[in-house]
């Protein structure tokens, strides 16, 4: 099977592959997705999104997600992520997984930020450890207002073009 966490357009084959390896029906796999891509996607956390949303004028929000193929499309129709993310980094999409250094590198470039302009937030600690490794500074979310606190106290702290 692909490995649908670093490629892109193999999302079809990878489910034909589950469905074949469980003998599952279409309609059974169709499900199997559904509840998969629900499971995946989760409730967004409407607070955080909310508060990120009063930030949307004055700093960049981006995100580097570990993701699988399809995700972008699940996430933009759940979410609408692209309205208040720019640039959205999948995995799927360049290559590479958290906490490769590539992927953080990547996702640097395209925000055309230095590692120091940027608040790394993840819920997976050797994901900000090594974003923290390349210079960037990172919180590990454990919950909502902890994380809100973390990035007024970077925005308090920064001065950088990214933030403009």
């Amino acid at each position: 099977m692909p490995d649908a966490t670093r490629r892109t357009g193999v999302a079809e084959l990878y489910w034909r592959g589950i469905g074949e390896a469980v003998g599952a029906s279409d309609d059974l796999l169709a499900q199997m997705q559904s509840d998969f891509w629900d499971e995946y996607c989760g409730v967004a956390n409407e607070e955080l999104l909310e508060y990120l949303r009063g930030l949307r004028e004055t700093v960049g929000l981006a995100i580097l997600s570990n993701s699988g193929d399809g995700a972008r499309e699940e996430e933009e129709r759940r979410f609408g992520f692209s309205d208040l993310f720019d640039p959205i980094c999948y995995s799927h999409e360049i290559g590479v997984t958290k906490p490769d250094r590539d992927a953080f590198r990547i996702a640097l470039t395209h925000m055309d930020a230095s590692p120091n302009d940027v608040l790394f937030i993840d819920n997976v600690g050797e994901n900000t450890d090594a974003a923290a490794e390349l210079g960037v500074r990172a919180h590990l979310h454990v919950d909502t207002k902890t994380t809100i606190r973390a990035i007024e106290l970077f925005l308090d702290e920064s001065d950088v073009d990214y933030l403009r």
